[in-house]
Order: C-alpha cells, then sequence, then structure tokens
C-alpha cells in the first residue's frame, strides 16, 4: 500500500496532466488568402480579401477574427475589421473581409483569441493596381474552361455586401448563379452602378433563362443597360470562341480598354490555388464611417 503522502504526489501529478491536456488545443490555421477578384487589389477602392480558416482540433471554433493593415514595423493602422464565425472540428471554412485599399501594398494582420489565447499571423499583400478586375464567374462544383488571361472567381465567394464589388470591373457569365438573396442584389447592383456583363450561352449551348429574382438581366435586345451598365447577350457558348474573338467580343464596349487588361494579366499570371471553396454567410458593417466590412464564411 503507498504512503499517503506519496498518494497525493501522484494525485496532483494526474490532476496537472488533465487539466493542462484540456487547456491545449490545436490553434485554426490560415491555408491560404486571396486578394480581390483576381489576385490583385485595386488601388483607391474597397477589395474583397478572402482566406481560408481550417480547424484542426476535435472542438469547434467560435469567435471573432480580426483583420488590420500594419506598418513594416507592426503598428496597427487604422480600424481592426472582425468577422464572427463558427468552425465545426476538422472543417475548413472562408471568411471575407473588405477593405479599402490605398497605392502601396503593405503587412496584414489576422488575430484571434481561442481558449484564452492570443494568436495572430501577418500577410504581405501584393502592390495594388489602378485596373478593375475582369472574372469568369464560374461554378465551384464543375470544370470550366479556362480562358487565358481572364481569371475564375467562384460564384459562393462572391460578396454578398453592396459596394464591395467596385473594384470588379466586367464579368463573363456562362450560367445561373445559385444565390441567395443577398449575393443577387449585391449583383444587381454592381451591374446598375456601372458593370459591364457578358452574358453567353450555356454548356449545352441554350440561353440562359433567367427568373423573376434576376428581373434585368431577362433576356432582351442586346446591348441592354441597366442603370450605369451594360448587358451583353452572346449568340455562342463561352468556349467556343477563340482568344482573339473573346478580346473583340469584349472589346465591344469602346469606353474601356478591355484588350490591354487582358493582355497585361496575361503577361504576369498568378498562380492557381487548389483549396476548397465554402459558402459565406451574411456580413456585418464593422465601422459605417470607414465604409469598411467582414464577413463570415
Amino acid at each position: 500500500m503507498l504512503p499517503a503522502n506519496l498518494y497525493l504526489k501522484w494525485l496532483l501529478v494526474l490532476l496537472v496532466f488533465v487539466v493542462t491536456s484540456e487547456q491545449v488545443a490545436e490553434a485554426i490555421e490560415f491555408h491560404d488568402i486571396r486578394w480581390g477578384f483576381n489576385d490583385r487589389l485595386t488601388a483607391y477602392h474597397i477589395n474583397p480579401v478572402t482566406v481560408l480558416v481550417e480547424n484542426p482540433d476535435s472542438t469547434p471554433f467560435e469567435g471573432e477574427i480580426f483583420f488590420h493593415q500594419e506598418s513594416f514595423r507592426g503598428q496597427q493602422i487604422d480600424i481592426a475589421l472582425a468577422a464572427t464565425t463558427y468552425v465545426a472540428p476538422f472543417e475548413k471554412k472562408w471568411l471575407q473581409f473588405y477593405p479599402y485599399i490605398s497605392d502601396f501594398n503593405a503587412n496584414w494582420r489576422i488575430s484571434w483569441s481561442q481558449k484564452g489565447i492570443q494568436h495572430s499571423k501577418t500577410f504581405l499583400s501584393p502592390r495594388p493596381v489602378s485596373d478593375k478586375s475582369i472574372i469568369q464567374l464560374v461554378a465551384p462544383d464543375r470544370l470550366s474552361t479556362v480562358i487565358p488571361g481572364i481569371k475564375q472567381f467562384p460564384e459562393d465567394l462572391y460578396p454578398p455586401v453592396t459596394g464591395a464589388t467596385d473594384a470588379l470591373q466586367i464579368m463573363l457569365l456562362d450560367h445561373l448563379p445559385r444565390w441567395e438573396k443577398t449575393r443577387r442584389e449585391a449583383f444587381k447592383e454592381w451591374v446598375y452602378s456601372g458593370g459591364i456583363l457578358h452574358i453567353f450561352h450555356n454548356s449545352n449551348g441554350d440561353p440562359l433563362l433567367f427568373p423573376d429574382s434576376y428581373s434585368p438581366l431577362k433576356r432582351q435586345a442586346s446591348p441592354a443597360y441597366y442603370g450605369n451598365g451594360v448587358v451583353y447577350y452572346h449568340q455562342q457558348k463561352l468556349n467556343d470562341l477563340s482568344y482573339a474573338e473573346l478580346l473583340r467580343t469584349l472589346n465591344a464596349d469602346k469606353n474601356s480598354s478591355v484588350t490591354s487588361k487582358i493582355l497585361n494579366v496575361k503577361k504576369n499570371p498568378v498562380q492557381e490555388s487548389d483549396a476548397t471553396y465554402a459558402s459565406c454567410d451574411s456580413p456585418r458593417l464593422a465601422d459605417s464611417r470607414k465604409v469598411n466590412y467582414a464577413a463570415s464564411c
């Protein structure tokens, strides 16, 4: 039989081990960050910044994640954007922030608290450019034809916030997006505010039939003007066009120097990511005075 003092000593060791084990949890991880719509930021505009967060632990994570710009000396610049999110055990999820971008690249810090411990990670943004983005909107669950010089952007990462699409100029669309009301409204507002939308036949060669929820886009003569924006309806599939034909098609709007923008992107390709996408939830305004937003995905 163990002496009483030895028994108490082993009991204390066991209690310390149990308490320590309960407090030790793997911190959430950030594996990917996407700047703007085509991995480039547009200067003097609000840009979406999308990050992939993974919870490698057996317990869920629920809390606020902050995103802010800082100087190269580590001093915070401007306000921190905040997104409240829930990530189930061993799951991945996207978060999206909408900062206003100036004309220089900078460090950006993501910070959060987990189990009473503060964590953070920094990212260096690319240098902003003056041109707005050109994208092909794609469904995340199907393969789409890769178009040289045109960045593919998954529909479930399209910002559900009016005003967060300011850095987007031209969109190519050949399918009906599966969007909830907030994204549909943000999309229609983007067109109304000056967006250029090119609609092509779907992969079966059929014209897109928009429901009443996309009322301004229901098929009509081309081009169709909607507010300050314009919609072009093309009579062919997107993947039936050669690169030269696509350039001529996009350059139909003489007020936009589309050709030079695509050629510039083609000369400076951006490495693609193989990360899996997930959809975003409704965002909340971080500070109405700064017009900055954050969304939990």
